[in-house]
Order: C-alpha cells, then structure tokens, then sequence
C-alpha cells in the first residue's frame, strides 16, 4: 500500500464528487535536452607556417527522452523520471511547502465544521453545503481513509436539511443520498491500490512538495482579495495563503485558473481555500473549530471502516461503478 504525504486539501476529493470527473490525462515525455553548441575551431598561432585549425568536434547526439511511466486509467500519473527537479518555487514558498509537507508526520486524525459554497457563473445560482469533515491517516492495517458528512443545503437563500455523505478511502469513492436512498460506489483505483484522486478541484493531500511544484506554479496569494479570506485572517491565529495554477501538462490546465489555499500557520492545515474556473465558477471551502489528533468516535471509526452497511437498510438501493480497464471493450 502506498504511503501518502501530509494533508493539504485532504477534503477536497470528496467535494470534487459534487461534479464528479476523475480522469486526468498523463503527463507528455519530456522534451530531450538540445544537443551542445559545437566549440569555435581554435585560431592559428603567429609561427613561420600557420597549422592547419583543428575540425571542430562533432556535437554529441541528444539523449532519447525517457518514456513516461504508464498511467491508470483514474488517477493522474506521476511525472517523467528527473521531472521532479524541473520547476522551482522562490525561497519563501519553498520554504512554506517544506513546512507543509513535513508536518504530515505528526497528523492522525482531523475533524472540523465544514462549509462548502459552488457559484454558478452562467446560471448565476448560489449552493451551500455545511456539515462536518472527519480525516484519518492510514496504519499498517488501514488505508488513509476520509469523509465529509453534509446536513443541510442553501440554494439561492432557501434552506433545506439535506443529509448527504461521501467517504473515500484511495480506491473507492461512496456516496449515500439519504434523500433518494441511494448508495453510489465509484473505484479510481485498482483494488489494493490507493490513489491521488484529481477532478474539479484537486486533492492536494497526495502530493510532495516537488510533484507540487511540477503540477503547479505557485505563489503567495493576496488574501484581500476574497471577503472570505479575510474573516479567516481576522481569526487569532496568524495564516499564510498560497496560489496554485495549473501548468501545462496538469489535466485541470485549460478548466481551472487559480487555487488559492489558507493554511493555518501554527498546524498548517488548510482552514479554506477558492477554487477558479476559467468559465467563471467559484468554489469555495472554510473549515472552523479543527481538532487535530483526537481520538474518533466509535460510531465515526465505524463509517469511515464498513463502506458500505451489510445488508442494505431496507428501501435502499446501490449502484456500482467499477474502474474501468485499459483496452476494454465497450
């Protein structure tokens, strides 16, 4: 089983379900090196018969470029070898991102309030979710595991309890609709396997600093911007806001435009973050009264452990999306 790195946005997959689509294409090869400009042929010293100038040498041939790994068919493949070293962040952001990714070391579990906003450009409508995230990170007899428990529902200033779950635990996503009495599986991952699951908004909780910085150009982000931001930076504890932008190559390039993510300064976990499509949608995260590393409920171990409940409540009804297989056949 895979280990994964700390949690930046550990809530994020869950919330990406909501418009779900997590299939991210591989990343191209990289372009080989250009081969060295030939050295200028030395000039003849003054002597009584000038020496023939030596031939210059012949350019040595351009290494092929090394092939990428192959990709599943979910998650989004990891970069060519030596691409890891490509991008760099200025010695601020570096420094942030290493404080990020080492802080994973200490994290086993999180909960906290939860409140999810998506803005409609084109239809100018409004949603609102709110609800409880509960996270924990994977043992030797678990997989990292996480779930986000919606209760009520704001559509264009008119409430509705609307109770809605969604838990993942790196191979399967499912959902409980407890207004339809639906249970939907989705797999993005080969039983056994854990994934990093991409989609309308990123989950960034997989990723190391350096596939970071391969997928993303970032940069400290202006937390004046967003009116929500600046009510988390009103909070007594100082945070910091980072940009992640799409770079060429990430499957999100060309459907998102920006990230912006409050970390809290003193446990570095997110407390929210603005997603930026590029048609105008907005997504928006704030988390509020985060607890870190207290134990879970018997009742919250239980959902995060079953899936899915055996046998199904009566009146219920599931339905399965499996992974599907390179070279299938439809």
């Amino acid at each position: 089983m895979m280990s994964t790195p700390l949690l930046s946005l550990a809530f994020a997959v869950l919330l990406a379900s909501c418009t779900i689509g997590m299939q991210p294409d591989p990343p191209s090869a990289p372009k080989p090196p250009s081969a060295p400009e030939a050295p200028e042929a030395p000039e003849a010293p003054d002597a009584p018969e000038a020496p023939d100038a030596p031939d210059a040498p012949d350019a040595p041939e351009a290494p092929e470029a090394p092939s990428p790994p192959q990709a599943p068919r979910a998650p989004e493949a990891p970069g060519a070898p030596g691409s890891d070293h490509v991008h760099h962040a200025g010695p601020e952001v570096d420094h942030l991102l290493r404080r990020i990714e080492s802080r994973r070391k200490d994290l086993r579990t999180l909960t906290g309030s939860l409140t999810y906003r998506k803005d409609e450009a084109l239809l100018g409508r409004r949603e609102i979710r709110s609800g409880t995230l509960v996270y924990e990170t994977a043992t030797e007899d678990t997989p990292e595991r996480m779930a986000v428990l919606f209760d009520q529902l704001v559509v264009n200033n008119v409430r509705r309890q609307r109770k809605r779950e969604y838990i993942f635990d790196g191979t399967w996503l499912t959902e409980f609709d407890y207004q339809r009495k639906t249970i939907i599986r989705r797999q993005l991952a080969p039983e056994g396997e854990v994934v990093a699951a991409a989609g309308p908004v990123p989950m960034l909780a997989y990723r190391t600093r350096d596939e970071l910085l391969r997928l993303y150009k970032i940069k400290r982000c202006d937390m004046t911007e967003h009116d929500w931001m600046r009510d988390i930076a009103k909070r007594s504890e100082p945070v910091f806001g980072l940009r992640f932008e799409p770079r060429d190559g990430n499957s999100q390039r060309g459907e998102i435009e920006s990230i912006d993510v409050v970390f809290n300064d003193r446990t570095l976990v997110p407390e929210g973050m603005a997603e930026q499509s590029v048609n105008g949608d907005r997504k928006l995260v704030l988390m509020r009264d985060v607890k870190i590393n207290e134990a879970l409920t018997p009742e919250m171990q239980q959902k995060l452990l079953e899936g899915v409940p055996d046998p199904l409540p009566e009146g219920w009804t599931i339905h399965v999306e499996p992974l599907a297989q390179v070279g299938s056949e439809e």
